[in-house]
């Protein structure tokens, strides 16, 4: 046998085992994360003595485990306090993802030995010669089927629903408080033309400074990337110019051709982020982002699978995404998005804007409508948006909830099903409007068309079409 293979250093990461102990010396409580290594795992002797001391000990900081090991005269032998010190000074991050996927490489190095040292054994049987050939592949056959078994057995980690309860798992964090979480997928979406762009740029380069959004939702200050296949360099910097005189330095990958279902895109964006410590990136629009077809939920799980492989770096993502074409009268609601309803299933956050104009003052106004997997304390809210005087800068006038609108429309509500049940005929908006004038109510026209659609669709009102010169006109009346 060659003699240099065998001398060959097995596979090991001396580095990636320093960082994972460090870690659990500053916070034992990230071992349950990693219950699938075990101390015969680490490639270091001495490592593989202090994770089995962790192991045993279960609650520890540096002091109870130096003692720990000094009680069982191992203390020495693993270098000493200055080396549980040395552990310790060696972290960047004790981020639970990050954690994971250091053990994860233990793991991998760990069974690559394994492995290595079963088929050194058989190749060692073969040169001795005093082994028959169907026992030589027998052993072959039992050392494949142990490696196979060793390996499956890990795939999954069981969580007992008692353990979870006990479980502290912190506040859920947020980039943008009740309105982009700090994981996962957050969708921002809206008809074409109606100012997703001006929104997501100004949401961006407020988290990149850690200030408000809005003027309203506090951000928490974090490194940012866009990736912009949908607008040019030129019209992002005349934008960004409006929205912020102190521009933070955000990277921007733009008409590269970005491509998220494309492996060898994803790996680079992968490491991009490592380097430069990504916390959200931004991909405006997600329809450029692919070629499938995003009506198939298989296609929606198949992106969605892409994103998680970038999402294990523990980097937020947030999708620029397009409604369907509708009427502009027509409100928004999830059934808006464009593709497969799959897209809302992947999401952590889908914010709906819908954007109008703001009537006698220029400029628009946009009302959003945060839908959230995790309990929020924003429902939907408005924000006015117009250049000031000079023209030179763009105003995002938070206008606060929508608490006032949905009470006014229930007073609409109850307004047009007592007309109805008193006048005992067929009403009209107009005839609605008439009515609620001659009673001095407090809430408009659109209360009241609002209040008629509610109605319909909770199958307390008919609407038909007139007929003749009134066939554009829709009268209501009480569900028989």
């Amino acid at each position: 046998m060659d003699k240099n293979y065998i001398e060959k250093i097995p596979p090991n990461n001396i580095k990636i085992e320093q960082l994972l102990l460090g870690a659990l010396i500053v916070d034992s409580n990230l071992s349950e994360k990693i219950s699938f290594i075990s101390s015969d795992d680490f490639y270091n002797i001495s490592h593989n003595t202090i994770f089995e001391a962790m192991r045993k000990l279960k609650e520890f900081d540096i002091i109870i485990l130096a003692n720990y090991l000094k009680e069982k005269k191992l203390l020495t032998k693993i270098g000493g306090d200055t080396y549980l010190a040395k552990l310790c000074n060696s972290i960047t991050t004790t981020g639970t993802g990050k954690i994971i996927r250091h053990a994860e490489i233990i793991k991998k190095k760990s069974r690559l030995r394994k492995m290595i040292n079963s088929c050194h054994l058989i190749i060692d049987k073969g040169y001795k010669e005093e082994s028959e050939i169907n026992e030589l592949i027998s052993d072959f056959e039992n050392t494949k089927n142990e490696l196979l078994f060793n390996a499956k057995k890990n795939i999954f980690k069981i969580d007992n629903l008692k353990d979870v309860v006990k479980q502290n798992y912190g506040d859920y964090e947020y980039l943008v408080k009740d309105l982009i979480p700090k994981t996962g997928i957050t969708v921002i979406s809206s008809r074409p033309k109606s100012g997703k762009s001006w929104f997501v740029l100004h949401i961006l380069i407020q988290i990149s400074s850690g200030q408000k959004v809005f003027g309203h939702y506090h951000t928490q200050k974090s490194n940012v990337l866009l990736i912009d296949e949908e607008n040019s360099l030129r019209g992002i910097q005349r934008r960004t110019k409006k929205i912020t005189e102190n521009t933070p330095d955000i990277p921007i990958i733009n008409f590269k051709g970005f491509r998220i279902d494309n492996r060898e895109h994803r790996l680079w964006l992968i490491d991009f982020i490592k380097e430069k410590q990504i916390e959200l990136v931004v991909f405006d629009s997600f329809r450029r982002l692919h070629d499938l077809d995003e009506n198939k939920s298989e296609n929606i799980t198949e992106l969605y699978n892409c994103f998680k492989e970038i999402m294990k770096t523990e980097v937020a993502v947030l999708l620029v995404y397009h409604n369907k074409k509708a009427d502009r009268h027509q409100k928004v609601n999830i059934e808006s998005l464009r593709g497969s309803i799959d897209i809302s299933a992947i999401c952590e956050s889908i914010l709906l804007l819908d954007t109008k104009s703001s009537g006698s003052l220029p400029g628009s106004s946009t009302t959003v409508y945060p839908i959230l997997r995790e309990e929020s304390n924003s429902g939907p809210f408005t924000v006015d948006w117009y250049d000031n005087e000079e023209g030179n800068q763009i105003i995002f006038d938070y206008k606060g909830g929508q608490t006032g609108n949905i009470n006014k429309i229930e007073e609409a509500k109850k307004f047009v099903l007592e007309t109805l049940d008193k006048e005992r005929r067929e009403f009209t908006i107009n005839e609605f409007i008439d009515k609620k004038n001659n009673a001095s109510l407090d809430f408009g026209i659109s209360a009241i068309r609002e209040a008629c659609r509610i109605l319909v669709s909770e199958y307390l009102l008919d609407a038909r079409m007139g007929d003749g010169k009134f066939n554009r006109t829709k009268y209501y009346s009480l569900k028989i």
